[in-house]
């Protein structure tokens, strides 16, 4: 039971994020140039209109600084509530017992990790997917002056890059969430606190840097040892 609920929340997570990414803005439509997203696009605009962005054009869409600032929230719900329920059920003494101090807050580092990576990086594989099936590799009955033809290898070697920067930030976040929950374990404070950290970091998230989630999570990797030190005494 326990299983099939863990991986709902997973699915459900997916789909959540997969919505998020098919509401990027992709193009400005009417006199006054209203922007539309990829989804709006694929609904109502004609084959000829739509294939005018390219495949890469919609791929990006996706990540605009909503998607940032949404996808913590998502890839953090599923270690979140195990991790409370541990926490409140008084089940971690025994698994610390058992393990060890600080290799049983250091387990439970590296579950929210693999938990938000996975998310998120299955997400963007499928919108990924997605977008290959509709729209062409370069745009169709347009011609951009200036513009490089978008190959097969660059547009892989995009995809790949922006996925493993996603997982990363979506791994950095889940960890962050989990360290909200073992300092406070009150899922409605922990996920209020971890919104207001990924609203105040989108723009830089959004800039695609990777040293940007590396460098969080090495902090992290130091602050759940000192966190747990005095932690684990008081919960």
């Amino acid at each position: 039971m326990r299983m099939r609920k863990k991986l709902l929340y997973y699915l459900l997570g997916i789909l959540v994020i997969l919505v998020i990414l098919a509401f990027g803005p992709l193009r400005a439509v009417g006199d006054r140039g209203r922007p539309v997203s990829v989804l709006w696009s694929i609904v109502h605009l004609s084959k000829y209109l739509l294939w005018q962005s390219s495949l890469m054009d919609a791929f990006d869409a996706g990540f605009s600084p909503w998607f940032y600032t949404l996808i913590p929230l998502v890839c953090a719900v599923p270690s979140v509530a195990d991790l409370h329920g541990e926490l409140v059920s008084r089940f971690y003494m025994a698994v610390e017992l058992r393990r060890g101090k600080y290799r049983y807050v250091y387990s439970r580092f590296l579950r929210a990790a693999v938990s938000g990576a996975w998310m998120a990086a299955a997400a963007v594989f499928v919108y990924a997917v997605f977008v290959c099936i509709l729209f062409p590799l370069n745009p169709v009955g347009i011609t951009i002056w200036g513009c490089e033809e978008i190959t097969a290898v660059g547009l892989a070697c995009h995809i790949w890059w922006k996925l493993l920067y996603v997982a990363m930030y979506g791994m950095t976040m889940s960890v962050l969430a989990s360290f909200f929950v073992f300092l406070y374990p009150n899922l409605y404070v922990d996920l209020s606190a971890l919104f207001v950290v990924s609203n105040l970091a989108r723009h830089t998230a959004g800039q695609g840097e990777l040293w940007f989630p590396l460098v969080m999570l090495a902090g992290l990797a130091v602050f759940y040892a000192l966190m747990w030190k005095w932690r684990s005494e008081t919960i």
